[in-house]
């Protein structure tokens, strides 16, 4: 009986937790997803944001990630990777695969809207593997400059080219937060993978 009372508090405290949490992460983007809907002209607010990333280094280890923001909040236990094993080919193949692979999954709900970190190659890639499944999803990407410094947002909607600093700034700083948890998830996929081969070779 003393268990399942001591079990009972820790769930009160966990969901407490949670609640908090999630307030915080939605206090990070106020006004962001009705700035997204408006500024890129879209039918409906975006409920499931997923954001997409590869990460490898010269090829090897190539793993690729999908983030996801339900009503503007990292939605983690939804994160997916995916390890790409044919490092042969380019980052547009590989984000190809990584849509195809997610898009087999017919369970997962599908997004009201995908970012992808790149440019016009990488948003065209999505573009096709959607248009093949007869799917209408908006896209946009996010393009860096060469520091590796995000600068301009493409959409799939129209042929404007999004100065970052002239969008709104709730907006903005959303789009750069799908985008850089992407590239955390990712990147966190493939160090581990990559530490994974050195330890073999050690042993």
């Amino acid at each position: 009986a003393l268990q399942r009372r001591i079990e009972r508090i820790r769930r009160v405290f966990e969901n407490a937790q949670l609640v908090a949490s999630r307030r915080r992460l939605s206090a990070r983007h106020p006004g962001a997803l009705a700035q997204l809907a408006e500024n890129l002209q879209l039918t409906t607010t975006p409920h499931r944001i997923e954001g997409y990333d590869i990460a490898h280094i010269q090829g090897s280890h190539a793993a690729g990630a999908m983030v996801v923001f339900t009503d503007g909040i990292p939605n983690r236990a939804q994160y997916r990777l995916f390890n790409l094993h044919d490092t042969s080919i380019g980052d547009t193949a590989q984000l190809r695969e990584v849509l195809q692979r997610r898009l087999n999954h017919d369970e997962w709900p599908l997004p009201d809207l995908i970012l992808v970190d790149g440019g016009k190659a990488q948003l065209n890639t999505i573009l096709r593997v959607l248009d093949a499944r007869d799917l209408h999803i908006p896209v946009i990407a996010l393009t860096k400059n060469d520091k590796h410094q995000a600068n301009h947002l493409l959409s799939s909607l129209d042929s404007q080219v999004r100065m970052l600093t002239d969008l709104p700034p709730a907006m903005r700083t959303l789009v750069v937060h799908i985008d850089t948890e992407a590239h955390r998830f990712s990147i966190g996929q493939y160090r581990r993978r990559h530490q994974k081969t050195l330890r073999g070779r050690i042993s």
